[in-house]
């Protein structure tokens, strides 16, 4: 049996009507998957585009499943992702990464400075010619015909708040301009001072590094002489092991009346010849004494 389905008025089986109703139906309504939101079919896909919800990817930092409400918020914080310099007010038009704007204004100060007095050179004289233009407008003050006075009325109210108007735009931006001349002043003095305290660290590290080359330069001297000292045993060592000798084994005794004394009393009543002398003549025999 066939049914009109009430929203796309198709006539579909009995049996299909859930199934019509949930996959086929072009009027149907679907949850958005982010935001739970019900659209109808044709809308989904627009709404994917605007949902608060819906993940995004950053590409400068990869981050993904990123709302798209607060995706702003994330490339405010994003150390990769570029933004305008805030210098660009002035004319940079240079694009950073957030890790390295302080690195950017470090480099260009001197370009920044130069930007500002350009644009407030340009805004002063903007403001002289408004001046100009209000003095004009309010010495105008020669006798005429009502109706020409009344337009010329109208004409200098309409120029007058239009002068307002961009006064006040640029007291706006003079504003704007102080506060970032007082930035580069600080951020000027903080440069200056890490300066300062990167020249004093590199005077202490120059000393550091002296005393070193001073202690292996003494270590190699002394290193010199404990080679000399070592060449001179080696061929001392060799020179023994090359002496013959015939037999006769001189030991000379000092102070021999003292020891033979010593040795009377009981104080010291043997003594023994040193042992290189021994090992050179293992045949040798010695007396008591």
């Amino acid at each position: 049996m066939l049914v009109p389905c009430p929203a796309c008025k198709t006539l579909i089986r009995t049996t299909d009507r859930d199934w019509h109703n949930e996959r086929e139906c072009p009027e149907r309504k679907l949850n958005c998957r982010y935001c739970k939101l019900s659209f109808y079919f044709p809308d989904i896909k627009a709404h994917d585009e605007i949902c608060p919800k819906f993940p995004m990817t950053c590409e400068a930092c990869g981050k993904k499943k990123i709302p798209r409400e607060k995706f702003q918020d994330h490339v405010k914080t994003c150390g990769r992702c570029k933004v305008p310099c805030r210098f660009q007010v002035v004319g940079c038009t240079e694009m950073v990464e957030n890790d390295k704007s302080l690195e950017h204004e470090s480099k260009c100060v001197a370009d920044h400075l130069a930007k500002m007095l350009e644009y407030i050179h340009l805004r002063r004289k903007e403001l002289g010619d408004i001046t100009q233009r209000m003095g004009m407008v309010s010495v105008q003050g020669i006798p005429a015909p009502l109706s020409s006075m009344s337009s010329a009325a109208a004409m200098s109210s309409d120029i007058s708040k239009n002068d307002v108007l961009r006064l006040e735009v640029v007291d706006k931006k003079s504003a704007v301009l102080e506060n970032i001349v007082c930035v580069l002043n600080r951020e000027v003095e903080r440069c200056s001072l890490t300066m300062e305290e990167t020249a004093r660290q590199r005077r202490a590290d120059q000393e550091k590094i002296d005393t070193l080359n001073a202690k292996v330069r003494q270590l190699e001297r002394t290193l010199g002489q404990k080679e000399v000292m070592l060449a001179e045993l080696e061929t001392r060592v060799q020179e023994a092991e090359l002496s013959t000798y015939d037999g006769i084994f001189v030991w000379k005794i000092t102070d021999f009346a003292k020891k033979r004394q010593d040795a009377m009393v009981g104080r010291c009543p043997a003594m023994f010849s040193p042992r290189k002398s021994l090992g050179q003549s293992p045949s040798h025999k010695l007396k008591e004494i």
